[in-house]
């Protein structure tokens, strides 16, 4: 029965300190402050297996270190935000132009992206054409730019649910 009890802890802490370095993703821990700066799918994979192998996500939470700050509500933050990006970096040019006549298929597929429901699909699509200056300040405006201020609009506004 002993046996048994710690088998489950065991397993039960390392099911738990992996779902935690799951919901906080390479946002925290060793694997972060040794990725800092990088972006892209490689290196958070990188940081995020650091952090795992080592445990050192649920030690950095537990004891407030390495930047993993508990305080706050567990966000999708980062997973949905790369999608974002990268469907922006592939259809840049499509979206761009959807975006400004609020309607098409390349905002259609973001806003699935960003699990926008479609009773708020066409009022989101409305308020970003509003906003398309504030969004698309020119040519050189990159995607991770798009994609911060559409979130920042969305933050300001009665669609906050869907900030990534």
């Amino acid at each position: 029965m002993k046996k048994l009890i710690i088998s489950l802890s065991l397993v039960g802490g390392l099911a738990l300190s992996s779902s935690a370095a799951f919901a906080t993703g390479a946002s925290c821990g060793v694997g972060a402050r040794i990725f800092s700066g990088q972006s892209g799918l490689i290196p958070h994979i990188f940081a995020e297996t650091t952090n795992s192998t080592y445990y050192t996500n649920l030690t950095s939470m537990s004891f407030d270190l390495a930047g993993c700050d508990t305080s706050g509500p567990i966000a999708r933050n980062s997973v949905n935000l790369e999608r974002e990006v990268a469907f922006l970096n592939d259809n840049v040019d499509s979206f761009v132009v959807d975006l400004a006549a609020g309607h098409g298929e390349s905002i259609d597929n973001f806003l699935h992206i960003k699990n926008v429901s479609l009773e708020d699909k066409d009022a989101v699509a409305k308020l970003l054409k509003n906003n398309f200056n504030d969004i698309y300040s020119n040519s050189d405006t990159d995607s991770v730019s798009i994609a911060m201020n559409i979130n920042n609009i969305l933050l300001n506004s009665k669609y906050s649910k869907y900030v990534a």
